[in-house]
C-alpha cells in the first residue's frame, strides 16, 4: 500500500513539472532566437560569410 501511495506521488509530481514546463519551453525558445539574431546582427566577419547565400534565397 505505502509503495503505491510513493509511486503515485511520484507520476503526480513529474506530470506536474511536465506541465509547467511545456508553457514556458516556447518562450525560451523564442528568446534564444531573439538573442542569437541580436548577437550576430552586428558581427561583420560573420556575416560575410552569409550574405551570398542570403542573397540567393531572397531571389526565389
Amino acid at each position: 500500500m505505502r509503495e503505491e501511495t510513493i509511486l503515485g506521488n511520484v507520476k503526480r509530481s513529474l506530470g506536474r513539472t511536465y506541465d509547467r514546463t511545456r508553457r514556458y519551453t516556447a518562450r525560451y525558445l523564442a528568446d534564444a532566437e531573439l538573442q542569437y539574431r541580436s548577437n550576430c546582427r552586428y558581427d561583420l566577419a560573420a556575416m560575410l560569410p552569409r550574405l551570398p547565400k542570403a542573397a540567393t534565397e531572397l531571389e526565389r
